[in-house]
């Protein structure tokens, strides 16, 4: 299979959830760069992990560029025929070991604060999922979620505004995986 055409979100079981990679979709407004001669969407989403601050990349099949993003999924999104785009810090958590997701997850323990408005959400099955949320939504760092409720809270913070052990929920920050 071609790089581009694999869901590489996982989740605890090794089920495939989500895709950190969209077709037909351009990013637009947060360009920090644009590289000539790349010949794949992986060696574009390579380019984008270099340091720097680049969190995601538009890559068009017929031309051999790529566009550097300051922003997960751009500051606005257009279907464009042809373009594949990559949430590269998606791609970069949901690709961890399942031994990092362990360590990064907190059971037991609540995120407090600094949620994200209009985020909070119930019908997610797994922290898996509240995360795969979380990296499509630009401005959120962490999650706390609730296995018995399924709700799912998105935050601004690394650690929210504090953190506090909690028997019913379990929280996880992206930097975490990350690191």
């Amino acid at each position: 299979k071609q790089w581009y055409q694999r869901r590489v979100a996982i989740t605890a079981g090794g089920v495939v959830k989500e895709s950190c990679v969209e077709y037909g979709v351009k990013y637009y407004s947060s360009l920090l760069a644009t590289v000539q001669n790349v010949d794949s969407l992986q060696q574009c989403r390579r380019k984008c992990a270099e340091p720097g601050s680049c969190r995601g990349a538009s890559w068009p099949l017929p031309r051999r560029t790529c566009e550097l993003h300051s922003k997960r999924r751009g500051s606005y999104l257009q279907n464009v025929n042809g373009m594949i785009s990559v949430n590269n810090v998606c791609y970069e958590s949901m690709v961890s070991s399942s031994a990092k997701w362990e360590d990064c997850i907190k059971e037991n323990t609540d995120f407090n604060g600094a949620d994200i408005s209009n985020s909070q959400s119930y019908g997610f099955d797994t922290i898996y999922d509240c995360t795969a949320w979380c990296l499509n939504t630009a401005t959120c760092k962490s999650v706390t979620f609730s296995p018995s409720a399924k709700h799912c809270w998105l935050k601004n913070r690394d650690q929210g505004n504090s953190v506090n052990a909690h028997s019913a929920v379990s929280s996880l920050s992206l930097a975490c995986l990350q690191a």
